[in-house]
Formats: structure tokens, C-alpha cells, sequence
């Protein structure tokens, strides 16, 4: 990896923020803060995306969106390291599924990564999830519309099939 860009990575968030005030000196401080301070208590790793973008009257600026509710592109993210071989997947679920599940009731069940379309992201995090948890993960792909649905909700527990058509109850 090119060093500015491992530089980059390892920026704190007021760094990042010093970084962009002086590219952007009309922008408040307080603002930047409260954004990239703001610790979400449910949705904890939501997707974005930056798009370079040009308005009407030809300014260019980096706009953050809300993707999607799953990162995706840590299949393609840059190693930080060479003992790192599973990349950004361990560095996403170390510093928020992981942090989450202390507080989950191991009697609710297990853990199961849900997805509707691309089996190659999902599986890289149901593989780190389990080394993390050091527990089973039930992958699951779930399409919209599906006749018989592998999933269903049951007194607030989400619980997946198995190929013998049995439930499973599941924590997170």
C-alpha cells in the first residue's frame, strides 16, 4: 500500500477534521465534530459511499451517502498489513458487532449473517465473524418475495432454516 494512503487510514477523527478545514475553511468546526464524533446505538455499521460531484454552477465537492446497511468493498479495501489477511472485515466487526454482542443474551441463540445479493461480501463476514466469536455463523441468503422465507420473527428473535427445514433462534 502507496504510505500516504496507510497514512490516511490511520488518521484520528480530528485529524481527518483538521485535514478538511483547511480545504474547507467555510465549514464550522462543530459541525465536523458532531458528525464524526456521533456514535450510532443501534445501526452501527451503515455503508456510505463518496461521490465526487459537480453543481450547476461548476463547484466540485465530496458528498457522503448512505449506501447501504452493510459495508461493502472490504473485499477490495488495501491490506493494512501483511499478518491482516482478513482486512477490513475483522477491523468492522472488532470495533462494532463485537463491541455489540457482549451485551447479547447467549441463551437468545446464535449468529447468522442475512443477505439479499452478493454471497462473496457476506460470506467474507460470516467467515471473520466466526473466528472472531469463535462460534458457528449461519449464512443465509434471504431474496425479496421469496415463497418459503428463510427467515421469520418469533416474540422479537429472528430465526433462520437449515437445509432439514429446522429453525434456529438467533442473537444477533
Amino acid at each position: 500500500m502507496h504510505p500516504l494512503v496507510r497514512s490516511f487510514l490511520h488518521l484520528a477523527n480530528d485529524q481527518v477534521i483538521q485535514r478538511y478545514m483547511r480545504l474547507n475553511p467555510n465549514v464550522k468546526l462543530e459541525a465536523l465534530e458532531r458528525c464524526m464524533g456521533y456514535q450510532p446505538k443501534y445501526f452501527l455499521w451503515a455503508g456510505t459511499e463518496l461521490f465526487n460531484v459537480t453543481d450547476s454552477d461548476g463547484r466540485r465537492q465530496m458528498i457522503v451517502v448512505e449506501m447501504n446497511s452493510c459495508p461493502s468493498g472490504q473485499k477490495s479495501m488495501p491490506w493494512l498489513g501483511d499478518a491482516n489477511d482478513q482486512r477490513g472485515y475483522r477491523t468492522i466487526i472488532q470495533n462494532t458487532f463485537k463491541r455489540f454482542l457482549i451485551s447479547a443474551d447467549l441463551a437468545i441463540g446464535g449468529l447468522a449473517v442475512v443477505y439479499d445479493k452478493n454471497p462473496m461480501e457476506a460470506s467474507g463476514y460470516a467467515a471473520v465473524i466466526a473466528d472472531a466469536m469463535n462460534e458457528k455463523v449461519w449464512l443465509v441468503q434471504y431474496d425479496d418475495g421469496e415463497q418459503d422465507p428463510p427467515c421469520k420473527w418469533e416474540e422479537e428473535v429472528l430465526h433462520v432454516k437449515d437445509d432439514k427445514q429446522e429453525w434456529h433462534p438467533i442473537r444477533a
